[in-house]
C-alpha cells in the first residue's frame, strides 16, 4: 500500500501527513516511511513514530478531520497537547497527539519526535551489543 491509497478516503488530512513526513526527513534523511492498512510507521533502524487516522469519526470534543501522531519514549510526557499516554512495557511510553493543521507540525512536536528517533536509535544500538536499555 502507498500513501495515496492510505489517504484515499481522507484527502483532507493528507497534507498534514506530508508536512510531517517532510519535516522528519529534513532532519533525518535516513528515515523511511512504511505504509500498512492501519498506519504509517517512521523507521530509522526500528519504528519510532506512527501516523494514523481516527478509528471512528464523531468522537465528542475532537475536530472533524485530523491525523494522530504517536511516538515512543523511555519516559512519560504530561502535556495538554497529548490525548493519551500509556506504558505498554516498563520503561517504554507511547504518546498520542492530534494534528489538525500544518502549523501543529511545529518545534514542540518535532522535538518529541527527535527524542523518539534518538531514543530508539540508542536503544537498539545497545541491544546490538548484547545489552538492552
Amino acid at each position: 500500500m502507498d500513501t495515496e491509497r492510505f489517504f484515499e478516503n481522507h484527502r483532507e488530512v493528507m497534507d498534514l501527513y506530508q508536512s510531517l513526513e517532510q519535516a522528519l526527513i529534513e532532519r533525518h534523511p535516513d528515515i523511511t516511511a512504511r505504509v500498512s492498512r492501519s498506519q504509517i510507521a517512521f523507521w530509522n533502524d526500528r519504528p519510532f513514530a506512527w501516523a494514523w487516522l481516527p478509528i471512528r469519526s464523531g468522537i465528542k470534543g475532537r475536530p472533524e478531520h485530523y491525523l494522530i501522531v504517536s511516538f515512543g519514549l523511555d519516559r512519560e510526557i504530561r502535556h495538554p497537547r497529548l490525548i493519551d499516554t500509556a506504558e505498554p512495557y516498563p520503561g517504554r511510553w507511547t504518546h498520542h497527539t492530534i494534528v489538525v493543521s500544518r502549523e501543529e507540525v511545529d518545534e514542540e512536536l518535532m522535538g518529541w519526535l527527535e527524542e523518539a528517533y534518538c531514543w530508539k536509535k540508542k536503544k537498539w544500538s545497545w541491544a546490538g551489543q548484547g545489552e538492552s536499555k
